[in-house]
């Protein structure tokens, strides 16, 4: 292999390596994170949109966060009128 093949290599390794890195964190590793950051709880598109940005869905985080509320990680809060269920840590 020449020198320059090999640096090809090597970078891709590398880069291979940053993007495991960046995920991780699991979705509900992330779910906990974000709801944690947040100055009031999130109803599920906004945490999907701060996941996932422009691909965001309910249908994303939706399951996670059900299975979340029934390990008692996290609480569905009953929601305002005209707005959708929102979740917060269980304190």
């Amino acid at each position: 292999m020449t020198d320059i093949s090999e640096k090809i290599l090597d970078s891709n390794d590398k880069s291979e390596n940053k993007s495991e890195n960046k995920s991780e964190l699991s979705l509900e590793d992330k779910l906990i994170k974000e709801i944690t950051n947040a100055e009031e709880p999130l109803d599920a598109l906004q945490l999907s949109r701060v996941i996932f940005g422009s691909k965001a869905t309910r249908k994303k985080v939706n399951p996670t966060l059900y299975r979340m509320l029934s390990k008692k990680t996290i609480v569905k809060l009953d929601p305002i009128k005209g707005m959708k269920p929102r979740w917060d840590l269980n304190e």
